[in-house]
């Protein structure tokens, strides 16, 4: 909680506990091309910004990051499923947890 607005810091962390993902999305993070675990609606928002192809799949999956960081009730999930598709749409998605790729 911080002490200079009591109370607001437990709203604030309900709010973003709202906008995970119930499972991350792996994708290339640009511009470096390494690996990157997306488990949140504001993450997913900060991957989009920085990728070079930005086709119809980008643009809603934009929309809906937005649109729920701007306190739109927007199923987190629904966010999930449009970033994996813009992923795959931008040839950004990783198919599995690239950490365990080593483990295999």
């Amino acid at each position: 909680m911080s002490p200079l607005l009591p109370g607001r810091a437990d709203k604030r962390d309900d709010r973003l506990a709202r906008r995970r993902f119930y499972s991350p999305v792996y994708v290339r993070a640009a511009p470096a091309d390494r690996p990157s675990e997306v488990g949140h609606v504001q993450e997913a928002a900060e991957q989009l910004v920085k990728w070079p192809k930005r086709g119809p799949g980008w643009h809603k999956a934009m929309i809906l990051c937005l649109s729920a960081l701007e306190g739109d009730p927007i199923d987190p999930q629904v966010i999930r499923q449009a970033f994996e598709a813009a992923a795959k749409e931008a040839g950004m998605l990783l198919t599995s947890d690239p950490r365990n790729a080593s483990r295999d």
